[in-house]
């Protein structure tokens, strides 16, 4: 396929249709089935990391696939020159020193902050324009965000059982964020960007109430499943679109010989490295190679996708 792909407003809303279909599941489950589901789903933590790996890691390294061009690290030479090795550093030393524990707390931390950051990012893209109450939207969203996921993912953190204190926080915080999302729908200069924002309101309102309902996975898979479908569009239309006509990728020339378009390749490839580590991800080297495509990947969105880089060149909205 030769023709540019433009990543269409209406399914970057579809995707959030995730979250009331799990709403509708946990009803039916609710009234209908006496939580049998709810008690089929996973509750613990390390099946979640499981998961992550899996799942929600395909993404984190497909987003390191476009790096593989010339043009592309000599526009970003100066933060890769500085950050690789920074990273580099602390994925080999800090499990070797310290204790996997601590580069686990870190990238919680890192990803929380990133996959709620992300969707509010694109937010700001679709409003084209923000102002004060965007920005106070936004942050409250993901201060609550870091803090509901860590106790997620480690609920008896310091020995104390942390859920137990989540719920009154949810009462008052969802508020908040409402009165924030009201007044930044002032700020958009679009109908669709205030749609998403309001999609991003109900992502936030309905993961958490599948956590005051017990249904924690759910709460999880909402938030995964519609960062990750995000990502994919973007990552996918820009790949594209970087190698129509001839494939300047040194990745992605590896593998022009199977004749399989990049829209394709792109996932595909990103998954099966996924399952490959996840397999291997026992051995030392194999986990320090998986976390430094995870703390790359919060590195590199930091400016990849600024206004103005060439990543941004090859996106466009429909």
């Amino acid at each position: 396929m030769d023709r540019a792909i433009s990543i269409n407003q209406n399914f970057l809303i579809a995707i959030y249709l995730v979250a009331p279909i799990l709403g509708v599941i946990l009803l039916i489950d609710y009234y209908f089935f006496g939580a049998y589901i709810k008690n089929l789903l996973p509750n613990s933590p390390n099946w979640w990391g499981l998961f992550i790996l899996v799942f929600f890691f395909p993404h984190a390294i497909a987003s390191a696939f476009s790096f593989a061009d010339k043009e592309y690290f000599t526009a970003y030479k100066k933060p890769l020159v500085y950050g690789l090795p920074v990273i580099i550093v602390a994925v080999l030393l800090i499990p070797f020193f310290i204790g996997w524990e601590v580069i686990f707390l870190m990238n919680l931390l890192f990803s929380s902050y990133h996959l709620y950051g992300q969707l509010t990012g694109v937010t700001k893209l679709l409003m084209r324009n923000i102002g004060f109450f965007y920005f106070a939207w936004r942050y409250s969203v993901l201060a609550f965000f870091m803090l509901a996921y860590v106790v997620l993912f480690v609920p008896d953190f310091f020995g104390v059982d942390f859920r137990t204190y989540l719920n009154p926080l949810i009462y008052f915080f969802a508020p908040v964020v409402l009165a924030f999302n009201i007044l930044a729908l002032k700020n958009s200069k679009t109908k669709k960007g205030a749609i998403y924002l309001w999609a991003n309101f109900f992502l936030f309102v309905l993961a958490l109430s599948y956590y005051i309902a017990g249904y924690y996975f759910f709460t999880f898979l909402a938030l995964v499943l519609v960062h990750d479908i995000t990502a994919f569009a973007f990552y996918i239309a820009h790949d594209h679109n970087r190698n129509i006509g001839e494939i300047k990728n040194y990745f992605y020339k590896l593998f022009h010989f199977t004749k399989i378009p990049i829209f394709i390749l792109c996932p595909l490839l990103s998954f099966l490295m996924a399952y490959l580590l996840r397999e291997y991800s026992a051995i030392y080297l194999v986990s320090s190679v998986v976390y430094f495509f995870w703390f790359f990947h919060y590195y590199s969105e930091l400016f990849m996708w600024k206004y103005g880089t060439v990543h941004r060149q090859y996106i466009s909205l429909s």
